[in-house]
């Protein structure tokens, strides 16, 4: 437990039978399993590359479901979760891409290799670390003697295949732009924010088109973001509730003026709520009929979003006006019926 980093405690330890030299591990995302190499279990019990697997559900009590054994016979190194698969770099079988298949009963199925190493055998040399994180058809791979592999993965980190994603400022406001290639069982996407791009929360939940073999594209605007730094990543999720993340991406949201106010919605419903984003600097809002006589005046107190009512006013059209070191910004707001 690091929660006091000045005092970290000891939650627990487990081990499994006849281990060596336990390197390095990762938890699947859903932080049910825990994947374990044993960097010398092969060459000093004999037997195959083993991947050993805990269920660490309980952290004060972790237990060992078992190991998976392999088809090679060389030592491993570092793993990696990514989705429904763990790449691992299992030094002279170089690249070892294998599916969760069954992680209660410790079965996992290869489904692709890359070899970087001219033959095969226990021993620590050749691919020494794997890195699967950037969500889009590449894999880096690096080998002790060889140098680094830029590997093109015909695979996909999620369980649809994603084309693309993105995420941009439009009017100051986030706007994230997905395309999936093709979509088996895709229920919805989860769109997670994080201020610190380590700890995310659910902001939006996006309906997925199922199966499809066509191009499909996808689109989210975050309209709660005050300013500041933020990261964002999708959550795919298939109709048995399997669920893989995207990549992050990284965008800053400015509190300086900008060209046309966010305000969202817009049109807005009579009767309802509306948020309009308000920079640094601002004292009050106005808002003015279109014959430029104001109406209502809402002081501000904070730069960020600020939530106004449509009560007393009327259908029709407005103008929300602010000023700021003597920059005045007017902006046109609809009140539908």
């Amino acid at each position: 437990d690091v929660t006091d980093k000045s005092s970290m405690v000891q939650v627990s330890s487990t081990g499994f039978p006849d281990s060596r030299y336990i390197h390095q591990g990762w938890a699947t995302e859903d932080h049910r399993y825990f994947l374990v190499n044993d960097e010398f279990d092969e060459s000093n019990n004999g037997h195959n590359t083993r991947t050993h697997i805990f269920d660490i559900q309980n952290l004060a009590a972790p237990t060992y479901v078992g190991h998976f054994e392999a088809e090679t016979a060389v030592t491993d190194h570092n793993l990696y979760v990514v989705g429904n698969r763990v790449f691992q770099a299992n030094y002279q079988a170089g690249l070892q891409i294998f599916e969760l298949t069954d992680l209660a009963n410790a079965e996992l199925t290869r489904v692709g290799y890359f070899d970087t190493y001219a033959g095969e055998g226990k021993g620590t040399i050749g691919s020494w670390s794997v890195y699967p994180f950037f969500g889009i058809n590449k894999i880096l791979v690096s080998n002790m003697d060889e140098g680094l592999f830029v590997l093109d993965y015909n695979g996909s980190f999620l369980p649809i295949r994603l084309s693309s994603f993105e995420v941009a400022l439009e009017a100051n406001l986030p706007h994230l732009n997905w395309v999936t290639a093709e979509e088996v069982d895709n229920d919805h996407f989860e769109v997670e924010r994080s201020r610190d791009g380590s700890s995310f929360e659910p902001i939006g939940t996006v309906a997925g088109h199922g199966t499809t073999s066509t191009s499909t594209s996808y689109h989210f605007v975050d309209v709660t973001a005050d300013p500041g730094i933020y990261y964002y990543r999708l959550r795919q999720v298939d109709l048995d509730g399997t669920n893989a993340f995207s990549e992050i991406k990284r965008i800053e949201i400015s509190d300086k003026f900008v060209d046309e106010l966010p305000i969202a919605p817009n049109p807005v419903q009579l009767g309802d709520d509306f948020r309009l984003m308000v920079p640094a600097g601002v004292d009050a809002i106005q808002v003015s009929g279109v014959d430029g006589k104001v109406i209502q005046s809402h002081p501000v107190l904070n730069a960020g979003w600020k939530i106004m009512s449509t009560q007393g006013l009327s259908t029709g059209m407005y103008w929300l006006t602010i000023e700021s070191h003597g920059i005045k910004q007017v902006s046109k707001l609809i009140v539908s019926p």
